[in-house]
């Protein structure tokens, strides 16, 4: 087979991966996976083509970078406007201290595999402190319009697939270009599993790729960043106009038994989160997600205490019940008890 005709095969398949990734994730990036170490198994077959082949596979892993780029574009952002969460995601300051925080450096390694810590479950509570008062700071008390927030929980779901899809394939390409720069500092006697010596890999060659592998992470992260911050925007939308437009100087009658309107939506939106989340991501990330998020509302509802001009004892019960449903909510949710919403 010539070159050109692998080339050219090639190319379709890669184009069929780049056309599925919107709708297929999962399935797209093993495409592209499998394609590329086909494309450096060919390398120790045609040795004389190394070099083409490893521009082969920057090309379309840069394709393909560039149309994950758009398909994650297409579900945050709207009419050239990113969505809050995104948004978020994207500001440095906000995206380095959310990385800071032990929370999401906890991701790294299984739970059961980190140290008992006496302390740990009050450093995790501070962090939980900072992050939300970063939020809160950088929101102020402003209403959230509908437009701005991810309403589809279709969105999310292909986020976290995107996600899982992306850090599978970083994971992959990195271990494979690692390995393809160990084996230029092998002897043959070495290396067993290389039949024909491979001309040096230029050192530009492996620095795309390295780059190209790290901007696979990078999309990754922001994915989740999104994801997790959109939960907590949800709760900003919902909790907000709760507060500085409910009426809680009611008197005790029918009304003041139910709960709030507004505290069942997002009752609802986070429980449909939740049964998007358990289904597209790993364990520990589906609680990175939602671990905190009784902390952001319990500083939420004390926060917009200040709005309530009066408040009467049916209104005080009334917000009781509002706390104690949503922390029953996270409770089942993170399966263990919300103790921030005690001091809302």
């Amino acid at each position: 087979m010539e070159i050109d005709d692998i080339s050219e095969y090639l190319d379709s398949i890669l184009t069929t991966a780049v056309v599925s990734c919107a709708q297929q994730p999962c399935k797209s990036t093993i495409i592209v996976e499998k394609t590329v170490q086909d494309l450096l198994n060919l390398m120790h077959d045609l040795s004389a083509y190394s070099d083409q082949f490893l521009n082969m596979v920057c090309v379309k892993l840069q394709e393909y970078k560039d149309i994950c780029t758009a398909a994650h574009r297409g579900i945050v952002q709207s009419e050239e406007k990113l969505v809050i969460s995104a948004s978020w995601a994207k500001d440095d300051d906000i995206s380095r201290l959310l990385k800071s925080l032990p929370n999401w450096m906890n991701m790294a390694q299984p739970k059961q595999l980190r140290s008992k810590r006496e302390e740990e479950e009050d450093f995790i509570r501070a962090a939980f402190g900072k992050e939300s008062e970063v939020l809160i700071g950088n929101l102020g008390d402003k209403l959230i319009p509908p437009q701005d927030i991810l309403c589809d929980v279709s969105d999310l779901k292909a986020l976290a697939n995107m996600h899982e899809s992306l850090e599978w394939l970083a994971g992959r390409t990195k271990a494979a270009f690692s390995s393809l720069s160990t084996s230029q500092n092998l002897s043959p006697a070495q290396d067993n599993h290389v039949n024909v010596d491979l001309p040096p890999v230029s050192e530009q060659i492996m620095q795309t790729l390295s780059e190209l592998a790290k901007s696979f992470q990078d999309m990754a992260d922001r994915c989740l960043l999104v994801l997790h911050l959109e939960v907590r925007v949800h709760c900003f939308h919902y909790l907000i106009p709760l507060a500085k437009e409910g009426n809680y100087a009611i008197v005790a009658n029918v009304e003041s038994m139910d709960y709030d309107p507004l505290v069942v939506k997002l009752n609802k939106d986070i429980s449909a989160i939740e049964e998007a989340m358990s289904a597209s991501l790993q364990q520990h990330k589906f609680q990175y997600i939602f671990e905190g998020l009784g902390h952001l509302i319990s500083c939420i509802l004390i926060n917009g205490a200040q709005y309530f001009r009066r408040i009467s004892e049916s209104g005080i019960k009334k917000m009781c019940r509002n706390i104690f449903v949503l922390q029953q909510n996270l409770t089942n949710i993170t399966m263990s008890r919300e103790a921030d919403l005690d001091f809302a």
